[in-house]
């Protein structure tokens, strides 16, 4: 009977995930399909210039705190204290980042898109609908992630729907006005985001603002003790960050236009695996931080290995008998690349594994020696350049191959330590 139970409530916990997520990714994709066909090309390479700076503001605001907030809430829930603390210095640090990083985005921004021909006045007005755009982002992820820590995933998804329906109907509005301007582009993320915050807020946990009645050494405790975890994640957290790019690059700059556009389509699929590498993050991770016992969370941690490794193994499987399953999301001019599907499917997996595994030792506060390991994989990284033949996609797609291997090793390495010695990779207190 425990075992049924348990099924059912894992049955409900993967249906309702699936169901959100479709829903949520297909409606950003016809929002994102949509802005494609509505604005001028010029107005959409600019608009595609801000997204870049989006992503950059988007990971550099975080660095870690997210993963530093499940610590700290396994950790608060184990002593009795309060967590409301740690959410508080987790908007302020996420907005004090933001700040740092728009100074030097907005510089960049206006050297760059100068050289490209674009008007001063429009990267400023851009500029502005990018900072509001990463302002509301930071706080609908706290906001979704108190509701995920609280166990709240359908109201969380729901806010998440109801987010990108707003962006879509905005979209919508563009079009019925005629107005084609990057910047209402990026508005109609800052309305999406804002709604799923506000809906997050309402349904979510109750979070309020400090007041004179709280302890201020509570508050800066929280500061301090989440600063104290960031700073050994951030610099490998922003260097990780900027993998996936870093494939094309590499085939831009040593393989030309062909490999790069191949390698482009071939990543079309990792949006397969972003599925499950969100479902890592939405339902597995929260589920986690409130399990106390260190047996237990072994036990759990194991299971939620088991599971990975099963459905990694049967996208393999399956990419390995029948790539042109996949080629068919792909479209007719890519037909001949059923070697590449395997790797790029082996490789995001991977990719999947050496995730999960880093978001544990975040969330367990087994970043001692992650600044070691950032050194480590960046050399195999430089090593594999030198080694490996680039000029090709395929050789482009082993080195993303061998590069995701490589710092699962390393990340499991680390995990295995945590729970044989915690005391060994601990960051120092």
């Amino acid at each position: 009977m425990k075992l049924q139970s348990r099924l059912r409530e894992w049955s409900k916990l993967v249906s309702e995930y699936a169901a959100a997520q479709v829903t949520v990714q297909l409606l950003g994709l016809l929002a994102g399909l949509w802005l494609v066909n509505l604005m001028p090309v010029r107005e959409y390479a600019l608009y595609t210039f801000a997204l870049s700076f989006l992503a950059f503001l988007a990971v550099f605001s975080d660095l870690g705190v997210s993963n530093a907030l499940l610590f700290f809430r396994r950790e608060t829930r184990a002593s009795g204290r309060p967590f409301e603390p740690y959410v508080r210095a987790a908007y302020r640090i996420r907005y004090g980042l933001l700040g740092l990083g728009a100074v030097a985005a907005i510089a960049f921004m206006a050297v760059s898109g100068h050289e490209r021909g674009f008007a001063n006045a429009e990267i400023g007005v851009l500029a502005v609908a990018l900072v509001a755009a990463v302002w509301t982002q930071v706080g609908a992820a706290i906001a979704l992630l108190q509701m995920h820590l609280a166990g709240l995933l359908r109201p969380s998804y729901w806010a998440e729907v109801c987010g990108n329906t707003a962006r879509l109907a905005a979209v919508a509005a563009m079009w019925a006005a005629s107005a084609r301007w990057a910047w209402m582009a990026v508005l109609t993320g800052v309305i999406g985001s804002w709604l799923t915050k506000v809906i997050a807020t309402r349904n979510g946990p109750p979070s309020r603002p400090a007041s004179p009645a709280d302890d201020p050494a509570a508050d800066r405790a929280a500061l301090h003790g989440i600063a104290r975890m960031v700073l050994p994640m951030s610099l490998s957290a922003a260097y990780f960050a900027i993998q996936a790019p870093l494939t094309v690059w590499l085939s831009a700059y040593f393989a030309g236009t062909q490999s790069v556009a191949e390698v482009g389509a071939l990543g079309r699929l990792g949006i397969i695996f972003g599925l499950v590498s969100s479902f890592v993050g939405t339902v597995l991770l929260p589920r986690l931080s409130v399990v106390t016992d260190d047996a237990h969370y072994l036990r759990r941690h194991l299971q939620f290995c088991g599971l990975l490794v099963v459905f990694g193994s049967a996208v393999i499987g399956i990419a390995w008998l029948v790539p042109e399953w996949f080629l068919l999301l792909l479209g007719p001019s890519y037909a001949g690349l059923g070697s590449g599907v395997l790797l790029i499917s082996a490789s995001s997996v991977l990719a999947t594994w050496g995730g999960y595994m880093v978001a544990i030792n975040n969330a367990r506060g087994w970043v001692r020696f992650q600044p070691a390991v950032l050194g480590i994989f960046a050399a195999a990284q430089v090593s594999m350049i030198a080694i490996l033949d680039l000029s090709t996609t395929t050789g482009v797609l082993h080195y993303g191959l061998w590069s995701n291997l490589a710092g699962l090793a390393l990340q499991a390495f680390i995990n295995a330590a945590g729970f044989t010695k915690a005391s060994w990779v601990c960051a120092p207190k």
